[in-house]
């Protein structure tokens, strides 16, 4: 049946029934719908379903996430030496030792609570006083629950050693000797219950005013397996661990002489690629990191359905390994050594969702 309604404009809207129900949305529109998500379940508002959750309404109360048992210090290093002996005695070396230690990542731990507010980082929204029975009449059905991102300053150093002589292969090369130490100065943000980022630009002073590159790391553990992944900042390369267990075959190109296949340690971010250039875009990126709690909206205030917690366990395990060859490709020897650690990252993460009633 239809019914008309007179304008003042003289134009006429049919008003729908169906079923002998009028149905209003969370929008204020009026529709046809047997799916309780699409109601308000105030009284007088709208019917569902008669015995279902829906039935009375609801509302998020409280949101607050806790990480926990994140570790202080994050390392990593490894070393390598490939010594090529050529058939007139000459010798061809080279030689690294890299180690990247993170620390105040524990700066993460903690109970980090949600904030119900107008918009990301804008004002809190308070409760009226007196707080009206209905959800939906409540001035605070407009605003969101954001959750509020754990996020921690992190320091540290990279050290790397480094000797190169070719002179075997090529007679006016010019060998390599230099040992540097470059400081780290970033954030740690923990956004999602399966990933943890790091930030960090390098420095040749611990006070981060002379940068000379940067990266990022970004630790999760996926449904196929853990995850590390690693990125310079400044682009030049993207690695990513899965899984320690893996060796590969790393060609080692030290000149036309030849280059020995030896087995080498998983993909890690060492060595870091250090930029000379003086470019310091990655100080920019490191900025642009969001304060807290302006990360996403988790839930709106006023619903139909209950927005679960969730809670988890994440590692990635800690590793060593290390090996030696020796073998000959022509008439050149060579002699090769290497190893690797890598320090165990783990956490636990749980997120509460407190509803009334």
């Amino acid at each position: 049946m239809a019914h008309r309604r007179e304008l003042s404009n003289d134009v006429t809207m049919p008003l729908l029934f169906k079923t002998g129900k009028l149905v209003i949305n969370d929008i204020d529109q009026l529709v046809f719908s047997d799916d309780p998500d699409s109601c308000r379940c105030c009284p007088g508002a709208c019917e569902c379903p008669s015995g279902s959750d829906y039935a009375a309404p609801k509302y998020i109360d409280d949101l607050y996430v806790v990480w926990s048992n994140i570790p202080n210090t994050y390392s990593e290093t490894r070393n390598y030496s490939i010594t090529n002996r050529l058939g007139n005695g000459s010798v061809a070396i080279s030689e690294q030792t890299a180690t990247l230690t993170i620390n105040g990542l524990s700066g993460l731990n903690g109970t980090w609570a949600g904030l119900l507010s107008t918009s990301p980082g804008g004002a809190e929204c308070v409760a009226p006083d007196p707080v009206p029975a209905c959800p939906y009449n409540d001035s605070r059905a407009g605003c969101t629950w954001y959750q509020q991102v754990a996020i921690a300053s992190i320091t540290g150093t990279y050290e790397v050693t480094r000797k190169l002589d070719l002179r075997a292969f090529f007679p006016g090369s010019t060998p390599i000797d230099e040992s540097a130490t470059y400081y780290i100065n970033g954030r740690a943000l923990a956004g999602t219950n399966d990933l943890v980022y790091m930030w960090a630009c390098l420095s040749t002073d611990a006070y981060g005013t002379n940068k000379v590159g940067g990266f990022g790391i970004f630790a999760r553990k996926t449904p196929g397996g853990e995850q590390m992944s690693y990125q310079d900042i400044l682009g030049s390369r993207l690695d990513t661990r899965e899984d320690c267990t893996l060796v590969r075959s790393l060609s080692m190109n030290l000149g036309s002489g030849g280059a020995p296949l030896i087995p080498a340690f998983p993909a890690m971010m060492l060595p870091i690629t250090v930029n000379t250039s003086g470019d310091t875009s990655c100080q920019v990126y490191v900025d642009t990191i969001p304060s807290p709690p302006s990360y996403g909206a988790a839930a709106p205030w006023a619903i139909c359905s209950e927005v679960l917690g969730s809670s988890g366990t994440y590692s990635l395990a800690g590793c060593s390994g290390s090996g030696a060859e020796s073998g000959q490709t022509g008439t050149i020897a060579y002699d090769a050594s290497w190893s690797y650690s890598i320090s165990q990252f783990d956490w636990d993460y749980t997120k509460t969702v407190s509803i009334l009633p």
